[in-house]
């Protein structure tokens, strides 16, 4: 159709289309209404005589029996036209529903977050404010202590806190040295891991390692048998004591 080939988007319309489409069919209806059978004259048989001929109609398919108005054409086009439109409008009015609901159900979800992360601020606001306050009741009281116990020039803290008896300082030897041992190990371990020793080397280090070990824990367990057994006998000469 020429309207269509030559669309053009500033002056070209559907109204333009439709009349063009009208005119169209005005010229070359593309409808047309063929005449029943029942509706031919039938030929009258004669007792004799030759048959009759059939009487031919010079009607053909090119020419159209019963064409349809140019009223008709427009309504129905129209009326085509408009149901196209309105299952359009409809299915786009349905789509932009269906936003709408979402964009307001996801809204309401964000409120309710917000709503939730808010109470929970206002309460680590209020825990954090009960912390502060016992943190600066805390320094207060170092504070007033340190007011009352002013320090004492020349102290050695290796001093003040050497164990009183020699087997807790024994002890005390015991499990530091117990405590480098088992970090040896573990820095072996992570050794083997990177690969920086091989599986000889490890064993060997491992195993002098783990003998040193034992001999402290053994050292150890015994002196705090040691221990247990004076503070024993401590309790039984006390009680000797208040007995007496």
């Amino acid at each position: 159709m020429p309207y269509l080939s030559e669309w053009k988007p500033d002056t070209s319309s559907v109204l333009g289309l439709v009349r063009s489409l009208v005119q169209a069919f005005e010229t070359k209806p593309p409808v047309y209404s063929k005449l029943p059978p029942q509706c031919l004259p039938r030929p009258q048989p004669r007792p004799d005589g030759p048959p009759p001929v059939r009487p031919t109609t010079s009607l053909t398919l090119d020419q159209p029996l019963y064409p349809l108005s140019t009223t008709d054409l427009r309504s129905s086009f129209i009326s085509y036209l408009s149901t196209k439109m309105n299952t359009a409008l409809t299915r786009s009015a349905t789509e932009k529903s269906r936003d709408v609901m979402l964009i307001r159900d996801t809204s309401a979800r964000l409120l309710q977050s917000q709503k939730v992360a808010l109470a929970e601020a206002g309460t680590a606001d209020e825990e954090l404010s009960i912390s502060l306050a016992e943190e600066t009741s805390k320094v207060e009281d170092l504070n007033n202590w340190l007011a009352w116990h002013p320090p004492l020039h020349g102290a050695d803290i290796d001093v003040d806190t050497r164990p009183r008896h020699a087997l807790r300082e024994q002890e005390m030897e015991c499990r530091a040295r117990d405590s480098a041992l088992t970090d040896a190990l573990d820095a072996a371990d992570q050794a083997i891991a990177k690969r920086m020793l091989s599986i000889d080397e490890y064993i060997r280090v491992v195993r002098s390692i783990a003998r040193e070990q034992f001999f402290e824990r053994l050292k150890m367990a015994r002196i705090r048998k040691r221990l247990g057994e004076m503070k024993g006998d401590a309790k039984r000469t006390a009680q000797r004591l208040a007995e007496s």
